[in-house]
This record gives C-alpha cells, sequence and structure tokens, in this order.
C-alpha cells in the first residue's frame, strides 16, 4: 500500500472540505520503509521493480496518479478524470525499476461541490465536510503496488 500513516491514524488529518471545488492531498514515501513493516525478510537491498499499480479513491475523487520521485517524477499510474466504478489495477508495459533513493508518491485531487455530489436516489445531496474513511461517503487516497525485489 502507498498510503499516509497520518491519514490512518488521524482521519481528521485528511480533510475534503463542503463545497471545496479541488482539494489536493499528496505524499511521498521511500517504499522501502513500507516494506520494512509489511516483508521484513525481503532483501531490497538492490532496489526493487514495480509491476502493476492500483489507485483509490472513493465518490468525490476526481484526478489521481501515483509517481517514481528520483530528481525527476516519472508517473506509473495518471488517472485524469476518476471514476468510481472503474477501479481496476493496471499492469505496467514495462517492469519499472526503483533504485536505492528512488521515492514513491501519491496525488489525488477531490472535488466536493454541489455539482459533484454522487446521485442518491435521484438526487444530489448537499456536500458536507468527508475525512478518511471505509464508508464510499468518506474519502480515501490510496495505491497500492505490486513490488518484487530486484
Amino acid at each position: 500500500p502507498l498510503v499516509n500513516p497520518g491519514w490512518l491514524s488521524n482521519r481528521g488529518s485528511f480533510l475534503v472540505p463542503a463545497g471545496a471545488k479541488r482539494v489536493v492531498h499528496s505524499f511521498v514515501i521511500d517504499p522501502r520503509l513500507v516494506l520494512f513493516f509489511l516483508h521484513p525478510d525481503l532483501d531490497t537491498s538492490h532496489g526493487l521493480v514495480v509491476h502493476s499499480a492500483l489507485l483509490h479513491m472513493h465518490r468525490l475523487g476526481k484526478a489521481g496518479r501515483i509517481a517514481v520521485e528520483r530528481g525527476r517524477r516519472e508517473i506509473l499510474l495518471s488517472i485524469r478524470r476518476w471514476d468510481f466504478h472503474w477501479q481496476r489495477e493496471y499492469f505496467l508495459a514495462s517492469p519499472e525499476p526503483l533504485a536505492l533513493g528512488d521515492q514513491l508518491s501519491i496525488r489525488c485531487e477531490h472535488d466536493n461541490s454541489a455539482a459533484h455530489q454522487p446521485l442518491i436516489g435521484g438526487k444530489r445531496p448537499r456536500p458536507r465536510t468527508r475525512t478518511w474513511g471505509e464508508n464510499s461517503s468518506d474519502e480515501m487516497c490510496i495505491g497500492f503496488l505490486y513490488v518484487s525485489a530486484r
């Protein structure tokens, strides 16, 4: 998973204010830090290889991307017109090597304006401030990457 631990531990740190048309959340991390907790036996000393990426937001998502940061940004996955119902894993045309020192970033844009509210029973509800949460009426910004040791 590619996610800011602060968003998970403090839902209030991930705000999408009521009526806001453009709210951006982003995060950058060394992928070895995540893997250390999830798979401490994985040898990352020679780097990693990214094979696929998946972006996850809920209904107020507008656009998002996952990238490698290595002095320049190299986009792994970019979704310019988010659709909650079209979430899927995308396999890279060719696996992307990550060298020591490379970082991964995620950027999600949300639209909480009145015009972007999801239809519920044929009507759009009034915007309300959203925070991080599991329900589709909450919001998220999380990426999932399939990686292997190099």
